[in-house]
């Protein structure tokens, strides 16, 4: 397992399709639309370009639902309790490599990401929980395992394939609910024109 690495100066890269940690130099800043655009134009050269025109599409969908009033309703909250602090000390992390890795994925989405005291699931440290604007507390997703799903918090978020399995997971929440309410707005569309 790779820990999740002092993110202070780190940025999000995307190479050949896999979630990779990138040192920048001081000043530059890039985008997530322009790593993601980097990527698309590295690999052209690689595919056919009606595969690039459809893969550029879905991830202009996936970037444009994650900048919708819907995923603004998701939160992400990492512990900063002691039992988290330790165990990142342990790992060799930071005391911010947890909310920096969440951080970094949700800087130019609506998903807002913020610490929190105890989560509850001190020997599954680090932890991480969701909480969506409709629902008391923190939610279950699909993704989390099902000792998380009864706890509601994703346990022992060491390194970044947690990182990205949390992420993953909240995605797909988002479109979920996304499809939820286009469904609810057609059946009220439809209802009106009635």
């Amino acid at each position: 397992m790779t820990p999740i690495k002092n993110t202070i100066l780190l940025a999000l890269c995307w190479a050949q399709g896999t979630a990779s940690w990138t040192l920048l130099p001081p000043g530059l800043k890039t985008s997530q639309h322009e790593r993601n655009t980097q990527w698309r134009r590295f690999s052209a050269s690689e595919r056919g370009s009606s595969e690039l025109t459809e893969e550029v599409t879905a991830q202009q969908e996936a970037d444009d639902l994650l900048n919708s009033p819907v995923a603004a309703q998701f939160q992400i909250v990492t512990c900063s309790a002691t039992s988290c602090a330790k165990k990142r000390q342990a790992l060799g992390q930071d005391e911010y490599s947890t909310f920096s890795a969440f951080y970094a994925r949700a800087a130019e989405t609506g998903v807002t990401v913020e610490e929190t005291s105890c989560l509850g699931a001190c020997r599954q440290a680090p932890c991480v929980a969701i909480q969506h604007e409709d629902y008391e507390g923190t939610v279950s997703l699909e993704g989390m395992t099902p000792v998380e799903f009864g706890d509601r918090v994703f346990q022992n978020i060491v390194d970044e394939n947690d990182a990205e399995r949390v992420w993953s997971s909240v995605v797909n929440a988002v479109q979920v609910m996304a499809e939820l309410e286009e469904e609810e707005d057609d059946d009220e569309d439809e209802q009106s024109d009635r």
